[in-house]
């Protein structure tokens, strides 16, 4: 089972609330980031607000180590080809973990049977 949490800058006993906010800065997301890769977690969403996702999520990547990353956006806001190479970018800056890897040869080799089959 895949299961992914948020990372966003709203947190505390009343996040919509200033008396029950958190201060939300760097070092709590670097906080956040580890513990949810530490407890297994599949990945985080890193929704749109005061902060810039991308930024912040870069930053993040090198303290976990299999977390991923759902990074969200606005459309529109972002040209599409500028948008590919930023996901290319951010893609490439950790390596995919083995058993993604071994999941992906899976797909390939699946897809090169099914072709050969049917040519």
């Amino acid at each position: 089972m895949n299961v992914f949490w948020y990372m966003c800058a709203p947190d505390g006993a009343y996040p919509r609330q200033p008396e029950g906010s958190r201060q939300v800065d760097y070092g709590y997301y670097k906080q956040l980031a580890r513990a949810y890769d530490h407890l297994g977690y599949t990945g985080a969403l890193f929704a749109t607000g005061a902060h810039d996702v991308w930024v912040l999520a870069s930053a993040l990547l090198a303290h976990t180590e299999r977390l991923r990353f759902l990074v969200a956006i606005h459309p529109g806001l972002v040209a599409p080809t500028l948008l590919a190479k930023m996901a290319a970018t951010f893609r490439g800056i950790r390596p995919r973990p083995a058993a993604d890897q071994c999941r992906f040869r899976r797909r390939q080799d699946a897809r090169r049977l099914w072709h050969d089959a049917t040519a």
